[in-house]
């Protein structure tokens, strides 16, 4: 599932860096605050607020990791043995709109405890994340969170199969009409119904269909199977899900839900394959003393959801973070250092590899032409030539350079992008970008958006000395 992708990370450090234990998957874009207002809960005609439900999420998985080979014609790595456990307990509430329907939520709890080769690593939501909104627009669903980027990591714990804002799309077309149920009646899924519930980019065949194995006057109970083809990020995934739910008369909507799904995913450009065998369990029920019973939300809203769509990525141990779009994933990480990759349709665009500097205080003041010489340094044996170089101040007050270069690699011709952002303080990120020269047009102004979204937080001395620390070591 999801959490697959915070498993490579963990597997490969078996024989590499422990320090990549800890890992942090985001992805591109630029995230800018331009809106502070008061948001009302109902509908966009001022309905009043729906009544709050509590739902309790256990998802239960446990399988094996596959890992591509780490050069072209070695053979692949051993699988992997995986487990993960994920607790979510949230308040949620209906606020659609006239173009998406949307509900609000209150996280009480959202944590999973993962165990990679017999490697433990837990993910949680911080606590000035836990209002998020959930949207369904165009049968695709997303969630952000309305006081902040999230992490990618907060973003996979979120994203689990049988979506409450989604599993009622489950429901024959008698039942959501108040007709009264028939024992035996059997349907087949919509193609995009399955696609909500399992988070599938895209279903390319479907045999799910659901029955009514009972009904009374209370409850409706029905049961699910099939097979599923499809696609997460352009990669090719098998699933069969089995699985009961029941349909609460009274409260209109389906309350309970289990199911069981195994799933087999190939190798993608950022994440594993995996064979897994996961078990969900989703109850709802009233909130009785819910956080939105007041009825509004504080909430910080940009203009459009784009702008919160985006991840917040700070590296380990590192003193800067950035924002990214979610079609960025990171590869990897070790202390002040990430490798990052950009997916489209899953087809690598390109790769940035991200370095916090130490500050000393000794070197030599930099210059747009002293870093233009820096940046062709590593490139003598690619026949370089600089389409542009260029020097300004990003939104946080950060010095940047940067440095645009065309070459070849045997055959291929490539383009890099060098950048150095300093900081007053001292402190500085480098960063570059590589891509295939064709992919240019579809990278677009990504490393400006990156490069825009680049900042550093307030450090304490003991900071520094770590940053200085891990260099030295480096260096040996």
């Amino acid at each position: 599932m999801h959490f697959a992708t915070r498993c490579q990370t963990l597997a490969q450090s078996r024989s590499t860096n422990p320090a990549l234990l800890r890992v942090s998957i985001c992805a591109a874009g630029l995230f800018v605050w331009t809106l502070l207002c008061s948001y009302t809960l109902g509908d966009s005609k001022g309905e009043p607020l729906s009544k709050p439900a509590r739902v309790k999420v256990v998802v239960e998985a446990q399988g094996d990791l596959t890992l591509a080979a780490e050069k072209e014609g070695q053979p692949d790595p051993k699988p992997v043995p995986m487990q993960v456990i994920a607790n979510l307990t949230y308040d949620e509430v209906s606020v659609s709109t006239d173009s998406s329907a949307r509900t609000a939520r209150y996280y009480h709890e959202a944590k999973a405890q993962l165990s990679v080769a017999k490697r433990p690593i837990e993910n949680r939501l911080r606590a000035d994340r836990r209002y998020v909104f959930c949207d369904s627009t165009d049968g695709k669903t997303s969630i952000y969170s309305s006081t902040g980027a999230l992490s990618r990591n907060e973003l996979e714990l979120l994203t689990v199969p049988a979506n409450s804002m989604v599993i009622d799309q489950l429901l024959p077309v008698d039942l959501r009409s108040d007709s009264e149920p028939k024992q035996g009646h059997k349907w087949t899924q919509e193609a995009g119904t399955v696609a909500a519930l399992l988070n599938l980019h895209a279903v390319t065949t479907s045999d799910v269909s659901s029955v009514i194995a009972e009904a009374d006057d209370k409850l409706v109970r029905m049961r699910i199977a099939g097979q599923v083809s499809g696609s997460v990020d352009g990669v090719i995934t098998e699933l069969e899900i089995k699985g009961k739910y029941n349909f609460d008369r009274e409260a209109k909507r389906i309350t309970w839900l289990a199911m069981t799904i195994k799933e087999t995913r190939a190798v993608g450009p950022t994440t594993p394959g995996f064979t897994v065998e996961a078990r969900v369990r989703v109850a709802i029920e009233p909130a009785i003393d819910s956080t939105f019973t007041d009825q509004t939300v504080e909430t910080s809203v940009v203009g459009s959801q784009a702008g919160l769509q985006v991840l917040e990525l700070e590296p380990q141990d590192s003193t800067f973070a950035i924002t990214l779009g979610r079609n960025w994933h990171l590869l990897s990480e070790s202390p002040h250092v990430a490798v990052i990759r950009m997916v489209s349709n899953g087809q690598t665009v390109a790769q940035c590899n991200l370095r916090e500097l130490p500050t000393t205080g000794q070197a030599k003041p930099v210059t747009l032409d002293s870093f233009k010489l820096d940046a062709m340094k590593g490139l003598t044996d690619a026949s370089p030539q600089i389409l542009s170089a260029t020097e300004s101040t990003n939104p946080s007050g950060l010095k940047v350079y940067r440095v645009q270069v065309a070459g070849t690699v045997g055959n291929a011709a490539v383009q890099w992008i060098y950048h150095l952002a300093i900081g007053e303080d001292g402190r500085g990120v480098s960063y570059v970008f590589t891509m295939a020269a064709d992919q240019a047009e579809q990278f677009g102004a990504a490393d400006h958006e990156i490069t825009s979204s680049l900042r550093f937080r307030e450090t304490t001395k003991e900071d520094v000395r770590m940053v200085e620390l891990d260099v030295e070591a480096l260096k040996r």
